[in-house]
């Protein structure tokens, strides 16, 4: 990988490691599945917003 993520720099610096184990395809469902989860979804403010603000209408 060329360029590592914010997340693996910081679990490589605590020598840490995660494994990826979901897969779905679509990208605009992924918050709805994560509710009641304790995985963490990295993407973007401007998604993120976006989501949050869907959320509590």
């Amino acid at each position: 990988m060329a360029h590592r993520g914010v997340f693996e720099t910081h679990l490589s610096s605590l020598r840490v490691s995660r494994v990826r184990t979901v897969a779905h395809s679509y990208f605009t469902t992924a918050p709805y599945l994560l509710l009641q989860s304790d995985l963490i979804f990295s993407t973007s403010r401007r998604f993120a917003s976006y989501f949050a603000g869907a959320y509590r209408s």
